[in-house]
């Protein structure tokens, strides 16, 4: 029996097949780029959980060798702790970070009161303890370390490790008062009173500052007090933090900044040249912030000793900030 087909059944097929039409992008995104995406993001999550496990792992090591007896395996924990919180604070990773970690905050605080009982201590202990009270301004949990850091700032510690402990106290005051979420007073403020009287020019500096990021009642009085002090720059900043608490009780205080801008200036390239700029920015923005309180004679005041400072003066930014300033009051 024959197996070709009838000719009938050829005279049935096209003389040409159908043209192949290429793939839609659309089928090509379901073939390829969808499954790709997929196995993408499971990397990235696989990268992600391996990173957090890394660092989770590195940072209890560092606070292993923190209460290491070896001095160079504490200075190395130390160290690397500060520089990872250090570098987080710019980091966009997603992911838990160390400053929030109230685990690590505790041990840290709680090594820096075990360091701070230390009767003998050397140029590497004081160098640990100013870099742990530096460290600890960097969590965000302030209930945590601010028992430390009151402790940091006692009058029978080395400056540099006070100068350190209040700055970490203003970044996290400063912190607060962005978040609107006060710190608790009681924790903090007594020591940084008596700070502020302290006969070092830096630490009532500093003191009176922080003084400035606590509000209330009791601060204000102290900063009032501090308006007279002997040092310039414990006045100016009790007068900004007045100023920061809508008061204009240091306006005498900024008049004194602006005509010594232009009366005696700083040296230029001189350790004075930076103190007084930061003098006069401060003294400037307090300024604008408080001037719907002025009083007439006091807008008068101030008219007369910007108008040729917003002219002549040889720092560029500061001209320019006086005029504004300058503008404003004369309602430009």
């Amino acid at each position: 029996m024959s197996t070709d087909a009838p000719e009938s059944d050829f005279a049935r097929l096209p003389e040409e097949l159908p043209p192949v039409q290429p793939p839609s992008a659309g089928f090509i995104a379901q073939l390829f780029l969808v499954p790709g995406l997929i196995v993408m993001a499971i990397v990235v999550v696989w990268l992600l959980i391996s990173r957090m496990a890394s660092v989770e792992q590195d940072w209890r090591s560092l606070v292993n060798d923190i209460q290491s007896p070896q001095d160079h395996i504490r200075s190395r924990g130390i160290f690397g702790l500060g520089q990872q919180l250090a570098a987080e604070q710019n980091s966009t990773l997603p992911g838990p970070k160390l400053r929030d970690n109230p685990e690590i905050a505790q041990q840290l605080a709680d090594y820096l009161k075990k360091e701070l009982k230390t009767s003998a201590a050397n140029e590497a202990t004081i160098k640990q303890q100013a870099i742990l009270s530096r460290t600890l301004g960097l969590f965000h949990h302030p209930e945590i370390v601010l028992p430390a850091l009151s402790l940091a700032i006692h009058a029978d510690h080395d400056l540099e490790v006070r100068k350190n402990a209040l700055g970490s106290i203003a970044v996290l005051a400063g912190r607060a008062l962005e978040e609107k979420k006060p710190l608790n007073l009681d924790l903090i403020q007594p020591a940084v009173l008596e700070a502020a009287g302290d006969p070092a020019p830096l630490v009532r500096q500093l003191a009176t500052f922080v003084l400035g990021l606590l509000p209330g009642e009791v601060s204000e009085q102290k900063l009032q007090v501090l308006l007279v002090d002997s040092d310039l720059s414990t006045r100016v900043n009790a007068a900004i933090g007045l100023a920061r608490q809508d008061s204009t009780a240091g306006f005498d205080v900024f008049v004194q900044v602006l005509q010594d801008a232009t009366a005696k200036p700083a040296p230029i390239g001189s350790p004075e040249e930076f103190t007084q700029f930061s003098q006069i920015k401060n003294s400037l923005a307090a300024l604008d912030k408080v001037k719907s309180k002025l009083s007439a004679a006091q807008r008068t005041t101030l008219i007369k000793i910007l108008d040729p400072m917003s002219q002549t003066y040889r720092e560029p930014k500061l001209r320019i900030e006086a005029q504004l300033l300058l503008k404003s009051l004369n309602g430009q």
